[in-house]
């Protein structure tokens, strides 16, 4: 097949196999020994591609000297929670969030969610009641809603002013899994997590292990 090349006077030939049906299409697949070239660095993963970074797993472009990944999210006001009731706690600002997308304010504000190609994940966090007389308190750390091997729970009687923290060890976790931060008292009215006093002590944080 003789066909006329773009740019040039010269014809070029195309010799076809001797064969029939379709040659190649977006259903067909080619041995890598047959290509020549490069990919462009576009079509392989988001982010920026140069000399210092590095395409993971999950598509993206990645700086191999920012080894950390993880997240870390607060209150910026006070959160009421009604007596005898559990309540998993909606957090509305992130501190920082490193490496992947584990944080959705405007769809799940109470969630953090394990990303994709992350397996091994550590969760803490830390809340402080408004003054009260005391009561029965708890602070859970939840798993896909539910309590998990590895869970952590903290049951105190609490005096007047009462901070709560809690940290897991490392978990193994697949991609969607989330967890969140669930907390509980019977002072018989409602109370807040105290964002006004000690707003900087009240997170949730998640640090990717691998």
């Amino acid at each position: 097949l003789t066909v006329t090349a773009p740019n040039t006077s010269s014809d070029r030939t195309i010799t076809l196999p001797d064969s029939t049906g379709t040659i190649l299409d977006e259903n067909s697949s080619l041995p890598a020994a047959n290509l020549t070239g490069t990919v462009a660095t576009a079509r392989l993963g988001s982010g920026t591609a140069n000399s210092t970074t590095f395409l993971r797993g999950d598509q993206t472009y990645a700086d191999p000297s920012s080894s950390f990944a993880g997240v870390l999210v607060r209150l910026s006001a006070d959160e009421s929670i009604t007596t005898g009731v559990r309540t998993v706690v909606d957090w509305d600002t992130a501190v920082y969030e490193t490496g992947h997308d584990f944080w959705d304010v405007s769809t799940n504000p109470s969630r953090l969610t394990v990303p994709s190609g992350v397996t091994k994940v550590k969760l803490s966090a830390q809340i402080r009641w408004t003054s009260n007389a005391g009561s029965f308190r708890q602070l859970y750390i939840m798993k896909n809603a539910a309590t998990f091997s590895g869970s952590i729970a903290i049951d105190n009687q609490a005096p007047s002013l009462f901070g709560m923290n809690a940290s897991t060890a490392t978990l193994e976790v697949s991609a969607t899994d989330y967890f969140e931060v669930s907390v509980f008292h019977q002072v018989g009215s409602t109370i807040s997590l105290d964002n006004t006093n000690y707003g900087n002590q009240i997170w949730f944080a998640m640090e990717v292990v691998e």
